[in-house]
């Protein structure tokens, strides 16, 4: 079962990937590092034994809210949008995916 400390480095990593993302776009192969970083997220999830809604409040949620806080509404959601199409884009054989067709918010 995963706890909160298990939770929290995965939202961690996930905001991480998404900061660096940001900072380094004119690097050549930042989004291909943050795409292939974010689809080892669901098989990550399921390892800690997350699925379905729990893993969506959990996890993907709470990194909406640390996006938006830390990038503010317009960058804030366009980086969530990158995060949850790469994060859709994972192999589903890997994991339990947390909510199918999680899809990108636009406010």
């Amino acid at each position: 079962m995963a706890t909160e400390r298990d939770a929290r480095e995965l939202i961690d990593r996930c905001v991480s990937c998404m900061v660096f993302y940001h900072n380094s776009k004119a690097a050549p192969h930042a989004e291909s590092a943050m795409v292939a970083e974010i689809q080892a997220i669901p098989a990550l999830i399921a390892a800690i034994g997350l699925n379905g809604d729990d893993a969506n409040d959990r996890v993907i949620r709470r990194v909406e809210n640390e996006l938006l806080a830390r990038f503010g509404h317009e960058a804030g959601w366009r980086l969530f949008n990158e995060f949850t199409a790469a994060y859709d884009a994972a192999p589903k054989r890997h994991s339990a995916h947390p909510k199918a067709g999680l899809s990108p918010r636009v406010d």
